[in-house]
């Protein structure tokens, strides 16, 4: 399944695939000007359990990350590497390591160490280029929220990788397509999606969200509204902006109705 999805990429394409086991993320690209050449990329997802813990600050990944060009779309099609990939899904290489009384152990506690799929993966492709097409205009930065509490808990609180997956790709493909207009559009579009899963549970008796965590959301769809129309008064597109004011009625319409 894996080796026929990226088989049938054309002009364009994106394939983001997230891999838990390795807290780390690729995304595969075929370039309309190269389409036997295919784009990749890849970035640790979560942070690990020091740097957190380093600062009070808030920790801040950049991107886009380095993007290198492959020769030919056959090595990514080939049967090992499919496989491969398949393997970094399913299984974690490696932990870091803890000590205890002579004894070490993997702490599974943290963070899986992503370096196999962000730096020995790539190495692995014959010819693999530094594509030096990078437009640093549209880079963007990720927050880490991540809170460590060992007390009394097997596990960390973590936000989920897969989101923040998610987020990193829809950013990277609409500012890349759009420019710096694609941060307004994918700020709109998350903050729609938000008030939008807001408004579908409250339309559930047995689901409804606490007042407490309801008016903290409201007040950061506000928030976000407000950077949104900052934001619009640095951009000069007639084109989208009909759209960029309706998906804001729309919003506000909803937090009208819940509220």
């Amino acid at each position: 399944l894996l080796q026929s999805t990226i088989k049938n990429l054309s002009s364009n394409d994106f394939l983001p695939l997230y891999f838990h086991a390795q807290n780390a993320a690729i995304l595969i690209e075929i370039d309309e000007n190269s389409l036997n050449q295919p784009l990749i990329s890849s970035w640790q997802v979560l942070l690990p359990t020091e740097i957190i813990t380093s600062s009070l600050e808030p920790h801040l990944s950049c991107f886009p990350v380095p993007v290198f060009r492959l020769p030919d779309l056959s090595q990514l099609l080939s049967s090992v590497h499919c496989e491969l990939l398949l393997e970094f899904m399913k299984n974690t290489i490696e932990y870091s390591k803890s000590y205890k009384s002579s004894y070490t152990f993997d702490e599974t506690r943290e963070v899986p160490i992503s370096h196999y799929v962000c730096q020995w993966w790539i190495i692995q492709f014959q010819g693999v280029q530094n594509d030096n097409q990078i437009n640093t205009s549209i880079s963007f930065k990720k927050k880490h929220r991540d809170q460590i509490r060992y007390k009394n808990s097997a596990l960390p609180f973590r936000r989920s990788g897969l989101w923040m997956t998610m987020k990193v790709v829809f950013q990277s493909i609409l500012t890349k397509r759009l420019g710096k207009i694609g941060t307004i559009v994918y700020k709109l579009l998350i903050t729609d999606f938000l008030t939008y899963f807001i408004s579908t549970r409250e339309k559930l008796i047995r689901s409804r969200i606490s007042i407490d965590l309801l008016m903290h959301c409201l007040r950061k769809i506000v928030r976000r509204l407000n950077k949104i129309d900052g934001l619009l008064s640095t951009i000069d597109s007639n084109n989208i902006t009909p759209w960029i004011q309706n998906i804001r009625e729309e919003i506000k319409q909803k937090i009208g109705r819940i509220t």
